[in-house]
């Protein structure tokens, strides 16, 4: 489950438009 949460987290950084 946090793998998961840190996975969106880091998406959200690695993503701007995110």
């Amino acid at each position: 489950m946090a793998q998961r949460a840190f996975d969106h987290w880091f998406n959200t950084l690695a993503d701007p438009s995110y």
